[in-house]
């Protein structure tokens, strides 16, 4: 009886020296903020139902704070003008101030009150940040939604802050 119950709890032992330990992954606190604007249109039209879809379009602009750089993105939206709320998405890659690529992802928002926003966005690193990945929050405003209707101009501006969390490997 005792070779029974000793063997299954040596060969766990054994495992378990085998098993290599896991190191915790590093988590670091970001923030900062963007300033953009729209820099093309996208394709434009209004549903039976009066939503406003918006496929397609794209913008850029600056981002202040921990990460400093230049982030471009393309917007996907459905708005609608009677209520002034929607939801928008798409896809962003960033690079810091010398033009290397940091982080590249997707994002999703809500907008409320022609024009303020609230979202999330996830990106995994690339260049100096390969294997690295990074989820955050915003909010802010964008007048690309606070303008009354499409087609709405290249140069609207975007503004939001951010908060998030790189975790690295």
């Amino acid at each position: 009886m005792k070779k029974v119950i000793l063997m299954p709890v040596m060969a766990l032992v054994v495992l378990l020296m085998i098993t290599p330990v896991m190191a915790p992954a590093t988590k670091t606190s970001v923030k900062g903020e963007f300033f953009g604007y729209a820099t093309a249109s996208g394709i434009q039209w209004t549903s039976e139902e009066g939503i406003v879809q918006t496929r397609d379009g794209a913008g850029a602009g600056m981002v202040t704070g921990d990460i400093p750089g230049f982030m471009t993105f393309s917007i996907n939206a459905a708005f609608d003008p009677a209520t002034g709320t929607g939801r928008a998405w798409g896809t962003y890659v960033a690079s810091d101030n010398d033009g290397n690529p940091t982080f590249g992802g997707s994002w999703l928002m809500s907008v409320s009150y022609w024009g303020n926003i609230e979202g999330r966005s996830v990106g995994h690193g690339t260049g100096a940040y390969e294997g690295m990945l990074f989820t955050n929050q915003f909010w802010g405003y964008n007048a690309y939604f606070g303008l009354p209707l499409p087609p709405y101009p290249k140069g609207t501006p975007i503004y939001f802050y951010f908060e998030g969390t790189i975790i690295s490997p």
